[in-house]
């Protein structure tokens, strides 16, 4: 429970510095290669072989994340470098989930989840606290709704389904990043980007067609 929260402390801080420094697009297309650390570390810590195929679709999943990081010898590639790290972390927290799965209830994990969170960031957001108010406040509680719905969501997904399989509707977050970045805040990804976010979802829709496949039938 305890790695499960850190780790997930460490992957919503990578991808909040990623969304600030980042089009949005591109900070949520960096996350969704969470998967593919799950299947990285399902094999390393859960003993989780994944079959050639899946092997292959991380392999695309990870060119379609360097089209979109654009590996540079400056500290102008550190943003995307970050954005990287939240879906290395989030993939690592999502495997300590798959692990907790026969062990824990959804609603026992998210709250040690959100307890780590508020004690292991307080002391950072007391250094420079100031009370929101307005649509500051608004968009605040938006954030901490959703956030918690999510998190559900996505532990519940985790607990029912293979993480092939959940890889794939996760992905969809792409698309909705992309809309909303372009609505609010006309924001395009280049050509690159836009490549890099076809074959991560190319690469999780074969992972998840590869683990289909291997199901025993019915």
């Amino acid at each position: 429970l305890l790695a499960r929260s850190l780790l997930g402390v460490g992957g919503v801080t990578c991808y909040f510095y990623a969304i600030d420094h980042l089009l949005l697009a591109d900070a949520t297309m960096l996350t969704t290669l969470s998967p593919f650390f799950v299947a990285v570390f399902a094999a390393l810590f859960l003993g989780e072989r994944a079959p050639k195929t899946v092997i292959a679709a991380m392999v695309i999943g990870f060119l379609g994340g360097l089209l979109i990081v654009k590996p540079r010898f400056d500290l102008s590639v550190v943003p995307a470098l970050v954005g990287l790290a939240s879906g290395a972390f989030a993939g690592a927290a999502y495997t300590a989930l798959r692990a907790l799965r026969s062990r824990e209830e959804p609603a026992t994990i998210i709250f040690h989840f959100s307890l780590v969170t508020v004690v292991g960031l307080a002391p950072l957001a007391a250094a420079e606290l100031r009370l929101p108010h307005g649509t500051e406040l608004a968009w605040l509680l938006g954030i901490g709704v959703s956030a918690a719905i999510g998190q559900f969501g996505l532990t519940l997904a985790y607990r029912h389904a293979p993480a092939a399989e959940v890889s794939v509707y996760a992905s969809s977050m792409m698309v909705v990043a992309a809309i909303l970045g372009f609505l609010f805040w006309s924001e395009l990804p280049d050509a690159l980007s836009l490549l890099g976010g076809a074959l991560i979802l190319l690469g999780s829709t074969m992972a998840y067609a590869a683990r289909r496949k291997a199901e025993p039938a019915s």
